[in-house]
C-alpha cells in the first residue's frame, strides 16, 4: 500500500511503496457453532476458541467437494503454541483434550497458502452446552427418530438426558447402496469418550450409564470427507418411550403385528405383564428374504431379560419376576439390512388405550417446536397406542389467545385405522374461521374409547397446533409489506438457525426466495383476522411471547424509520421489489 512521508530537507513530499501484508482475519467459535467462510490466495482466518482445561474439543473443517483444494487446520494454545495442524483432502479435523484454560487459536488456510479457499469450520467442546443447528441437530428424546443431514467436513449433535443405572441403545443408519458410512461417537457428561463405532452403512452403541446427566451422540460421515444423510434413533430404558406409529405399537395379548424396520433402526413394543404370568414373544419374516430377526427383551426396571436371533424367526419365553411394562426390541440382526416381520405376544395383559407423544421429523408438537416448524402450520397429528372409536365431535377447538372456542368443520378431520391417528389440518378453512396464533386441541378421556373393550383413554388429550397464513411472519393475523416484508427481505439468504419471525415459512431454517419469498407473494394481502374480531399480535421479543429466545441474526421488524429504510435498501441488493402492500412481489 502507498505510504505518504515527510524528508527532513522540507523540499517536497515523496513517494515510497511498502508491501502489502497477507490478510488474516479473526473470529470467535462459539461452543456448536458453524460458520461458513472463505480465504483467498496468501490468506488465513483465525478463529478464536474459549477452552477450560479437562473439556474434549473437535474441531472440523471442510470445502466443497469437487473444487481440488485442500483445507489445512492448525490448533494454537492460549500461550500461541502450535499444539497441531492437520490437512486432508476436502477436510481437516483435529480432537484434542485440553490441558490449559484459555484462549485457543483455530487457524484455517488453503494448504500452502497457494490457492483459495472456501469452507465450513465447526467445533465442539465437552463437557459443556453447544449451539444446536435447526435442522442438522436435535435434543433427543426417549424413542424418537431424527432424519438428517451432514455436509461433508462436519458432524452432527445429539445431546440425550439419561440417569445412571439406565440402559442407553443408539443407532445411526443410512440408506442402502450409498457407499456412505456413519461413525457414531458417545460421550460421557463428564466429556470423556464412551464408546465409538462405525461400519457400513450402519453405526450403533448400546450401555448403561454410570453417571446421571447430559450425554452426547456425535454423528459424522467416517473421515468425515463425504456427505452422510441418515435416520439416528435412542431408546432408554427404564422410562417413558415415544412410539412411532405404523413402526412401533403397544402389543395385546395374542395379537400379530406387522411392522417394517429401515436400515440401521430397530422398533420398540411395550408389554403390559403381571409378576407370574408365562409370557411368550416371538418374530418371524417372511422365508426367503435373506433377513435375520433380533428379538430383546428388557424388564421393568431396564435389565436385559434375553435376546434371540436365528434365521427368519426369534423367540423368547419367560416367567415374568416384576409387574410393569417390559419392552420388546425388534431389529434385523446388526442393524445392517431392512426387515418386514410379525410380532405376537401371549401371556400378557390387555393395555388402556392412550395418546402417544408423537413426534413428526423428530419434532414435539410443543408451542416453541411449532413456533420454529411452519411447516407443520395448521396440522396436528394426535396418535393413539391401539385402534380407537373416535370421531371430529369428541374435539373442543380453544384459541389461546382469547380463551374462546373455535367452531372446526368435519371435513378438517381424519382418522388412520392403520396407524392410529388422528389428524386435524384446518388449512384450507383458515379465513375467516380462525386469526393466528396457537390453538389447543382437547378431547375427554371417556369420549374417545378402545375398539376392542370400549375401555376410556387414560388421559385427556390436550396438544396444540400452530395457524397461520405462511407469510405471517409477525402473527398479526395479516400478510403485509411493513410487518412481514421487511422481515424476509432483512433475512434473505439467512442458511441456517432462521425462524418463523425471520421469515422461514417451510421450517427448512433458511430464508430463501423459492420456499419463503413466493409463500409471502402468494398470500400478500390476505388476513386471518374475521371482520367481528380485534387484531390479534404476538409481542415479538417479550419474555411472555412465544416467540422468544428464537435465534436473530438480522432480524427487522420495521417498527422505526431507521429500519424502514434499511429493509428497502436492502431490497435492491436481493432483486426484490415492493410496489405497494397489495400489489405483486416482483423477482427479476
Amino acid at each position: 500500500m502507498k505510504k505518504r512521508r515527510n524528508t527532513s530537507s522540507g523540499s517536497g513530499s515523496q513517494l515510497s511503496f511498502q508491501r502489502l501484508e497477507p490478510r488474516q482475519l479473526l473470529a470467535t467459535l462459539a461452543n456448536g457453532q458453524e460458520i461458513v467462510s472463505s480465504v483467498g490466495v496468501g490468506e488465513s482466518e483465525s478463529f478464536e476458541i474459549e477452552i477450560a482445561a479437562g473439556q474434549t474439543v473437535s474441531i472440523s473443517v471442510g470445502d466443497p467437494p469437487g473444487t481440488g483444494t485442500t483445507p489445512r487446520l492448525t490448533i494454537f494454545g492460549p500461550s500461541g503454541m502450535e499444539l497441531q495442524s492437520n490437512s486432508q483432502d476436502n477436510v481437516a479435523q483435529l480432537d484434542f483434550f485440553a490441558t490449559q484454560t484459555g484462549t485457543y487459536t483455530a487457524v484455517v488456510e488453503e494448504d500452502g497458502k497457494d490457492g483459495g479457499l472456501d469452507f465450513t469450520v465447526r467445533a465442539v467442546v465437552l463437557p459443556g452446552e453447544a449451539q444446536l443447528i435447526p435442522g442438522r441437530d436435535q435434543v433427543l428424546q426417549n424413542g424418537e427418530e431424527f432424519f438428517g443431514f451432514i455436509p461433508l467436513g462436519s458432524f452432527n449433535i445429539f445431546p440425550l438426558e439419561v440417569t445412571a443405572g439406565q440402559t442407553v441403545d443408539i443407532s445411526v443408519g443410512d440408506p442402502p447402496g450409498t457407499g456412505t458410512t456413519p461413525r457414531l461417537t458417545v460421550f460421557r457428561p463428564d466429556g470423556s469418550v464412551r464408546e465409538s463405532n462405525s461400519q457400513s452403512n450402519v453405526a450403533q452403541i448400546d450401555f448403561q450409564a454410570t453417571q446421571t446427566g447430559t450425554y452426547t451422540a456425535i454423528v459424522e460421515e467416517d473421515g468425515r470427507d463425504g456427505e452422510l444423510n441418515f435416520t439416528v434413533r435412542a431408546v432408554i430404558l427404564p422410562g417413558e418411550t415415544q412410539l412411532i406409529p405404523g413402526r412401533d405399537q403397544a402389543l395385546q395379548n395374542g395379537e400379530a403385528v406387522s411392522a417394517f424396520i429401515p436400515m440401521g433402526s430397530f422398533n420398540i413394543f411395550p408389554l403390559q405383564i403381571v409378576a407370574g404370568q408365562a409370557v411368550d414373544v416371538s418374530v418371524s419374516d417372511p422365508p426367503g428374504t435373506g433377513t435375520t430377526p433380533r428379538l430383546t427383551v428388557f424388564g421393568p426396571d431396564g435389565t436385559e431379560l434375553e435376546s434371540n436371533s436365528q434365521d427368519n424367526f426369534a423367540q423368547i419365553d419367560f416367567i415374568a419376576t416384576q409387574t410393569g411394562t417390559y419392552t420388546a426390541i425388534v431389529e434385523e440382526d446388526e442393524r445392517d439390512g431392512e426387515l418386514n416381520f410379525t410380532i405376537t405376544a401371549t401371556g400378557i395383559t390387555q393395555l388402556p388405550p392412550e395418546v402417544i407423544r408423537f413426534r413428526r421429523d423428530g419434532q414435539t408438537e410443543e408451542q416453541r417446536i411449532l413456533l420454529g416448524r411452519p411447516d407443520r402450520a395448521n396440522v396436528i397429528d394426535i396418535s393413539f397406542n391401539q385402534d380407537v372409536n373416535v370421531s371430529h365431535s369428541d374435539f373442543t377447538f380453544t384459541n389461546l389467545t382469547t380463551g374462546s372456542s373455535v367452531f372446526v368443520p368435519a371435513q378438517a378431520f381424519s382418522y388412520d385405522s392403520t396407524n392410529f391417528t388422528v389428524t386435524w389440518d384446518v388449512s384450507n378453512f383458515l379465513p375467516p374461521l380462525f386469526p393466528s396464533g396457537l390453538y389447543e386441541v382437547s378431547a375427554s378421556r371417556f369420549d374417545i374409547r378402545a375398539t376392542s373393550d370400549n375401555r376410556p383413554l387414560v388421559n385427556n388429550v390436550s396438544e396444540q397446533v400452530l395457524v397461520a397464513l405462511p407469510g405471517d411472519a409477525n402473527l398479526d393475523g395479516k400478510v403485509d409489506v411493513l410487518g412481514d416484508a421487511f422481515a424476509l427481505v432483512g433475512n434473505l439468504g439467512t442458511t441456517s438457525g432462521a425462524a418463523w419471525r425471520m421469515g422461514d415459512f417451510n421450517g427448512d431454517g433458511a430464508v430463501d426466495v423459492l420456499n419463503d419469498a413466493f409463500a409471502l407473494v402468494g398470500n400478500l394481502g390476505k388476513t386471518l383476522i374475521p371482520a367481528s374480531s380485534t387484531t390479534f399480535a404476538l409481542p415479538l421479543g417479550t419474555s411472555e411471547s412465544p416467540l422468544a429466545g428464537q435465534p436473530t441474526p438480522t432480524f427487522i421488524d420495521a417498527t422505526s424509520d431507521d429500519d424502514e429504510e434499511n429493509a428497502k435498501a436492502n431490497l435492491a441488493s436481493v432483486d426484490v421489489v415492493f410496489a405497494g402492500e397489495q400489489e405483486l412481489l416482483i423477482l427479476s
